[in-house]
């Protein structure tokens, strides 16, 4: 039976008024609980795709964090459109001097928080041999009773632990003048980020990274209007990442830059502050 669709009820000889309303009644009970299970059906899927968002957490680069960002940045799909780091040693020099107080620009590793962790398997015993029975023995005389203890409390569980999967990283554009004006975005603020853990690539999980940082990047620098990212068109992946994070496009265009990461055609997407919801 549809949603709202009338009934109707032909009374027949012998069906008494009380029957008749009794049978109404049941009728409407069963359309309205109808109703009530898709509404509460429609709020769990709800429910269950929001808690669906990934937790991430930003922490500053550190000297512990060197070895495995020479390892994400040399990755294939990462070094197609990074600058070529490819030892130990130039990483450090790129990256050790944004791990100082006095940095320009703040170098964060993105972890997933909060994964469970996995539990070893129980290994199945065998079976126990029956043991003989027990000789019935004399009734024990009934001791004092016992006082009971307060109840234990029951500990927190574990919530789990965290993952570094990648990079991000955030700049003031004034600070980078050649830079500044060859993006053309007033009073804004640059970011670059790198998903390094390849079985975490076009999983969602990009956007939220991008977001985290948008929000980092506006309390670091609250003189600031824009977050912008000028990934590559090629770079397909990190284009609808931005998107889903709320960027906009503001053009497509040939950047006026030596490094090999803005090679060819470079997107220019902007975030405005004004667009943050509390």
């Amino acid at each position: 039976m549809k949603e709202g669709t009338s009934i109707w009820l032909y009374v027949t000889t012998g069906i008494c008024i009380s029957n008749l309303c009794s049978h109404t009644a049941r009728l409407a009970l069963i359309v309205y609980r109808r109703c009530s299970s898709r509404r509460h059906s429609t709020r769990n899927l709800s429910m269950t795709m929001s808690s669906n968002t990934p937790k991430i957490a930003l922490v500053p680069l550190a000297p512990e964090h060197l070895p495995t960002l020479v390892e994400w940045i040399n990755a294939p799909h990462v070094a197609r459109f990074w600058d070529g780091l490819t030892d130990l040693k130039a990483v450090k020099e790129k990256y050790g001097p944004r791990m100082a107080p006095d940095t320009k620009t703040h170098v964060f590793i993105a972890s997933l928080k909060d994964l469970p962790i996995e539990k070893e398997p129980l290994i199945e015993q065998e079976p126990l041999i029956e043991e003989e029975p027990v000789i019935e023995q004399e009734p024990v005389i009934a001791k004092e009773p016992v006082i009971a203890k307060e109840p234990v409390i029951a500990k927190e569980p574990k919530s789990g632990n965290d993952l570094p999967i990648g990079m991000i990283q955030c700049y003031k554009h004034a600070d980078f003048p050649d830079w500044d004006r060859t993006v053309a975005v007033e009073n804004s603020i640059g970011i670059d980020y790198l998903i390094g853990n390849p079985d975490f690539v076009g999983k969602g999980i990009g956007p939220a990274i991008i977001s985290k940082m948008v929000t980092k990047a506006f309390q670091l620098y609250p003189e600031c209007d824009a977050v912008v990212s000028v990934p590559q068109k090629e770079n397909k992946a990190s284009c609808r990442a931005l998107e889903k994070a709320g960027f906009t496009l503001k053009e497509s265009r040939m950047l006026d830059s030596n490094c090999p990461s803005d090679a060819g055609i470079s997107c220019i997407y902007v975030f405005l502050r004004n667009t943050c919801i509390d």
